[in-house]
């Protein structure tokens, strides 16, 4: 992210600097929506990526007039139309969907990202997560040696459960955040029991994605996990809305 904000302000010939850092956080969220996050999800190769990367920042500023904004706007809907012969498949609001529900947000180098934006989603502005004092917490445990004592929760055959927990273990519908030193006491208890520990557990948490699993009653199994999945997915196209959307 520092590399392709150098390299903008260097393309950018604005005087004005409020003007130059307010063209340069919509260009930015505009590169990321696209470039990072609906790309990632949605798997597509990443030399593409590059390539795209590299396109933008060598023809977009004298391509399209002075407003620097709309001339990355224009340059992204001219290389997505598949009638051009530049065409870069960008993931329209159908394909996030469906790969976002599956998609193996623990595992990828953005995943504090999106939980991030998840979480300040549902906070005042004010009170946004800044700091980076929190971990990532698995619902369901991330540890495969655990699946045994989640048998009730997870299928009825052996084969089930371990294909129901590669399948949603990492996904965003079993993630939440806990404070980092709390969380290594937390991670493999049960739900139940996560939700009863007053001090480090779910209940007093002061992350609200945490209060609102906290909410969930009953065990934690994966019609649970599937759901939550589902009341995310209402959520991403307003958080990553498609650039070409008429409220982007």
């Amino acid at each position: 992210m520092l590399c392709l904000k150098f390299q903008l302000i260097n393309q950018l010939k604005i005087q004005d600097q409020f003007f130059l850092h307010q063209e340069l956080f919509f260009c930015i969220n505009l590169f990321f929506c696209i470039n990072v996050v609906r790309r990632r999800v949605c798997k597509t190769r990443g030399r593409d990526i590059r390539k795209n990367y590299v396109n933008l920042l060598n023809n977009v500023s004298n391509k399209h007039g002075d407003i620097f904004y709309d001339s990355v706007l224009k340059f992204y809907k001219e290389i997505s139309d598949p009638d051009t012969s530049v065409s870069l498949k960008f993931p329209n609001n159908e394909e996030f969907l469906e790969n976002f529900n599956f998609f193996d947000v623990y595992s990828d180098d953005i995943s504090k990202h999106i939980l991030r934006r998840f979480e300040n989603n549902i906070r005042n502005p004010e009170d946004a997560l800044k700091d980076n004092d929190w971990e990532i917490e698995h619902v369901m445990p991330l540890s495969a040696t655990r699946v045994k004592d989640w048998k009730p929760y997870l299928g009825n055959s052996q084969k089930e459960r371990k294909e129901n927990h590669a399948t949603y273990k990492n996904t965003i519908g079993n993630l939440t955040i806990l404070k980092a030193k709390p969380n290594k006491t937390v991670s493999n208890k049960y739900f139940t029991e996560k939700k009863r520990i007053e001090k480090y557990g779910y209940k007093n948490s002061p992350f609200l994605l945490t209060q609102e699993v906290y909410r969930y009653e009953g065990d934690w199994d994966i019609e649970k996990i599937k759901r939550r999945c589902e009341d995310f997915s209402k959520k991403i196209l307003k958080i990553w809305p498609s650039p070409f959307s008429p409220n982007f």
